[in-house]
Parts: structure tokens; sequence; C-alpha cells
């Protein structure tokens, strides 16, 4: 910083001001007031050289939009050394993927983080060590205010996308306001900014209409995130967001204490809030073909749900705190890799089926004796050398599915027979017990 000036001596909305600037991608062509600024105070040209080896491109459809992506292109210097060996057919597909991953807010972040970290780096390279700390001091400062402009940034453009789509759910008053909302927003500088803060305030005006909503179905609507103005649904029953990319859930799901069932089949979550425990109604979970690794603490919490469909993830273990989930009557988790059932399974005394095809299970706990109420199981394509003896002893068990490599096996039709053979002495117990 030139003229003795010192970070520390600028007021909070210099700051911010001179940051805003920073951020701009086109910060080359800025106003003269501006760039007198960061010339004056905070650029000093050690910092504008390291900002020049990345790549800054013109973007997408708003000004928030080339702030946010200011530090974001796939060529920058960062991804250069990987892409300068692959082909362009492969150059070109990297960067059509990392368009589609800025759609993600957990990428973007992680983005903004690497480039932020890669740049400290660079800095420390600086021999004068008044300038090397004065480059520092801009960097945090560019960082905290691209990151928080980003979230940001993700948030406006998932309420106007939820509150669009809602649009179309309350006919009449709120869609027309919605159309003239997004009529008057073409005028403003900032058309996203604008959109949600006016969208914020309809929901508001509208709030006694959206109690009133009892379904809600916003499966293949292109969401990437859910706003946390879900929770203003006071009255949601059923609420359908399948076949999307969402890859987060707002905390405010909490606040929809009606919620019976929950459907989030074909997305992007990697993890539930913890808040997802707080419903007291929610009666069937769908999480399958998501990108869970393991069963999130919010879904294990869930003691009054039936049915919870977790297939088609990541997950590599089945927690003994599954226990906790004593209203459990359907288990679904096939397509996974878990290597065991937990002991405390023996526990869910309602549950009536169970799906863990094509998972990693060699053998069945001792505790599965004591699910007396299962009916049906399917075990296909798993690690089972042998039929699990244990079976027999489970009364209602009418539906079982083993791979016919163990049912063929001259120990696997000894016991499949004796178990027909114990059902079937029972069956004629009862009858002449009847008769």
């Amino acid at each position: 910083m030139s003229s003795g000036t010192s970070w520390g001596d600028l007021s909070k909305e210099l700051i911010v001001r001179i940051l805003e600037c920073n951020v701009d991608p086109h910060f080359r062509e800025i106003n003269t007031m501006a760039n007198v600024l960061i010339q004056t105070h905070v650029y000093p040209a050690v910092l504008r050289a390291l900002f020049k080896e990345v790549d800054q491109h013109p973007m997408r459809d708003s000004a928030v939009d080339q702030r946010v992506y200011a530090l974001l292109s796939p060529a920058s210097d960062l991804a250069m050394d990987e892409m300068a060996q692959l082909p362009s057919s492969t150059v070109q597909l990297k960067g059509e993927e990392f368009n589609q991953n800025c759609k993600d807010p957990d990428f973007v972040c992680s983005r903004i983080e690497m480039v932020f970290h890669e740049l400290m780096h660079r800095s420390e390279t600086i021999a004068d060590a008044d300038v090397r700390v004065q480059c520092q001091e801009a960097l945090s400062g560019l960082h905290c205010c691209i990151a928080l402009q980003a979230m940001r940034h993700f948030e406006n453009r998932s309420l106007i996308a939820f509150v669009d789509l809602l649009g179309n759910k309350l006919s009449g008053t709120f869609k027309q306001r919605i159309a003239d909302l997004k009529d008057n927003a073409l005028y403003e500088p900032d058309e996203t900014e604008f959109l949600a803060h006016a969208f914020r305030e309809l929901l508001k005006e509208h709030q006694v209409e959206l109690n009133g909503i009892q379904y809600l179905d916003l499966s293949q609507s292109k969401l990437t995130s859910l706003p946390p103005e879900i929770g203003m649904l006071k009255g949601l029953v059923i609420l359908d967001l399948g076949r999307n990319k969402i890859t987060r859930l707002p905390s405010e799901i909490a606040e929809l204490k009606n919620l019976v069932r929950l459907t989030l089949s074909n997305n992007l979550i990697s993890d539930v809030p913890v808040e997802l425990s707080l419903l007291p109604q929610l009666r069937e979970l769908y999480l399958d073909s998501n990108k869970l690794q393991k069963v999130p603490e919010g879904v294990l919490a869930l003691n009054a749900v039936g049915i919870v469909n977790l297939n088609s993830n990541q997950i590599n273990e089945m927690p003994e705190s599954i226990s906790q989930m004593k209203g459990l009557s359907e288990l679904h988790v096939a397509n996974n890799k878990i290597p065991a059932f937990p002991d405390s399974l023996g526990d869910l005394q309602n549950l009536r089926q169970i799906d863990a095809r094509n998972n990693l299970i060699e053998k069945l706990p001792d505790s599965f004796r004591s699910l007396e109420s299962l009916e049906a199981l399917n075990l296909t394509k798993n690690k089972l050398v042998e039929y699990p003896v244990i079976l027999q002893s489970l009364p209602h068990l009418t539906d079982l599915k083993l791979d016919r490599a163990i049912t063929e096996r001259p120990a696997g039709i000894v016991r499949a027979l004796s178990a027909c053979a114990f059902a079937c002495g029972s069956a004629m117990t009862a009858l002449l017990q009847i008769i």
C-alpha cells in the first residue's frame, strides 16, 4: 500500500467498496474512482500480478455471476498442468464438466478455497516483508468477500427457482405478482439480487396461502439447492424433490412438522442436516440414488419413520445406532458397499422387509433370529457362501431371495428342505389343533 496507509486504517465501508471492485473480473476496465482506490489503498503491483496468473473470463449472465466465478475458470493455471497432458476433446469435456460443477455450491466454495490458498502460497515468495503482509491481508479480505458472495448467489438463485415453481402451484394473484416482479427486474442493475429480495417479501405476504399447501411436487425441476424458505410451507404433508441436482438440505426443513413423506431420490446429497430428525410425522423417507457414504445421523434419529430407502448410494457401514429406529418396517439398502448387519438390527421388532441386494454381506448376525415380523428378505448378489440357517427361526418369512449358487449347494438344499419341513410341520400341528 502506498503513502504509509495500512489495511486497518480504512473504514469498513471503504474496504467493502474496494473489495467489490477487486472481485470484478473486468477490474482492468473499471471506473476511474474505483481504480484510484485500488491503486492507492489495496492493490499493490505484486497483488495485481498474482491475480493476472488466474484466468478471469467474462461470465454468464450478471455482475454477481461475474464476481462469483472470477476465480473459477477451468482454464486457470491451477488446471493447465493437468489439461496439458490430455487430448483436446478431453479438455473440452472437462470444461463442460466444470461449468456443470459451477452449479454446485460445494464445488464453488472448494474452488475458491483452492485458489485462495494457492495465491497465499505464491505471496510467500515476495521478498519485501511489508509488501508481503499487505498482499496477504488484501487476499484474505478478498477471499472472504468472494466466499460470502458465492453463497449469497446460490441462495438467491435457489430461492428464485423455488418461487417460480411455487407460482405454478399457487395461481391467481401470487403467480401474477411473480410475473410483474420479473418484468421489473429487467430494469435493475442486479436482476438476481432484486428478484431474491422481492420474492422473500412476496412469500411473507402470502404466508396464509403457503400454509395451505399439503402436496408439492418439485421433481425434475433442475433444482441445485433448496432455499431456507421451504420452512414457510408449514402445512406440507408430501414433498417430492426427486430427480434434481440438490446437494444439501437447509436446516429449516425441520419446520415442516406435518411432513409424512419426503422424496429426495436421484439427487447429489452426501449428508442431511440432523434437524431432519425433528420431523415427528415423517413415515416415509426416500434417499436412494444419492452420494451418501454413511447413514446420516439425521436419519438414524428418526424413531417413528416406517420406510427408509437408501438404495444405490456408497454406504459402507450399517451402524449399531440403527436400533434407534424403532418404527422401521421397511429397510432398503440395495446397491451399496455394506459388509455386515449390526447385532442391534435385531432390536427392530417392526421390521417386515429388508432389501440388501448387491452388497458385501458374508453372514447374518445371531440377532437376526429376533426379527419375528420379517416377511421379505433379499440378499442376492452378496458374499454369502451358504444358506443362512438362522432364517429357519423366522416364522413369517415367506419371500426369501438368495443367489442360486447358495441354494444349489447340497448343504444349502438340506437346510432349505429342513426349513420347509419345519414350517410345514408347524402348520400341520396348528391345523390338528383346530380340528
